[in-house]
């Protein structure tokens, strides 16, 4: 990150983030008692970050920020295990895998923030959040090397020869933006030690059964949480937080991938969250480094 004060009440800053996914997906081949299909890759790829922060006068604080979206291409290999076909010399193959890739199509974000003193030891927090996630339409598996999968049947309903860059199966997720709004309060107890708390309620993206993906069943949820700030030194403070999820109940009603066995199931989900965090100021009196 990089950061630039262009004058008392604007400063601007950018940055660059290189992000690293893995990712694994499973999928009932056949039956629901047959063998498990898979898919496992990763990948590396890169994303921006640009923000602007506005100081109208000194007890208000605006923050607006943007993150770029990220697209990975998840490269590695689609194999079944089990013994599908009886055929040791066939199912070796299928057991060995077949090159493959999933391209994920991660969302821009853009989040709006202030901090407001209400008197010299409270401050009031509020933030909005938008995530773009309408760009995942689907998640897509295709081979990037010639092979035998499970996943490609022939007309004898059994595993069928692939040539790379051959669809193999498709997730359609047709998921809307996400929307985040939470709002807290921070008290300073006394020069070293302040404590905060605030809600959040969180508009997942996800909103029909159809689209609700089982290794991820996304819904709407509360945020409730609470922290506190202790500052050993001038130079150093030490943060901790706690966050507990609420998580509304939502239904699954999906397909597999070969269209051939159904899931229909309920969420019910919660989520704690803790944190610990250390800061320090580096520099001297008149110019710290945060």
């Amino acid at each position: 990150m990089l950061s630039y004060r262009l004058s008392e009440t604007i400063a601007v800053g950018v940055g660059a983030q290189v992000q690293y996914a893995s990712g694994l997906l499973k999928f009932a081949t056949g039956s629901d008692t047959g063998p498990n299909s898979y898919f496992k890759g990763d990948d590396l790829a890169a994303g921006a970050t640009v923000g602007v922060m506005l100081t109208p006068n000194p007890g208000t604080r605006i923050g607006l920020g943007w993150r770029s979206q990220i697209t990975h291409t998840l490269d590695g290999v689609q194999a079944t295990n089990g013994n599908p076909t009886g055929n040791a010399g066939l199912d070796g193959l299928l057991n060995n895998g077949v090159g493959a890739e999933v391209e994920i199509k991660l969302p821009d974000i853009v989040t709006l923030s202030l901090v407001q003193s209400v008197t010299p030891q409270m401050r009031f927090n509020a933030t909005v959040e938008w995530s773009n996630w309408s760009r995942l339409e689907s998640l897509d598996l295709k081979t990037t090397s010639a092979g035998n999968s499970a996943l490609a049947l022939s007309a004898t309903n059994r595993p069928g020869t692939v040539q790379s860059g051959q669809a193999l199966g498709s997730i359609s997720t047709k998921w809307e933006d996400g929307y985040f709004f939470a709002a807290g309060i921070e008290y300073d107890l006394n020069s070293s030690f302040s404590v905060r708390a605030g809600g959040a309620y969180e508009i997942s993206p996800v909103t029909k059964a159809s689209e609700r993906v089982a290794s991820i069943p996304d819904a709407d949820r509360i945020w409730a949480s609470f922290g506190l700030s202790y500052a050993l030194n001038p130079a150093t403070t030490i943060d901790f937080g706690y966050t507990h999820l609420f998580v509304d109940d939502a239904l699954i009603d999906r397909e597999n991938i070969s269209k051939t066995v159904g899931l229909l199931a309920n969420l019910d989900a919660s989520l704690d969250i803790v944190s610990i965090g250390v800061r320090m100021k580096l520099g001297h009196e008149d110019a710290p480094l945060k």
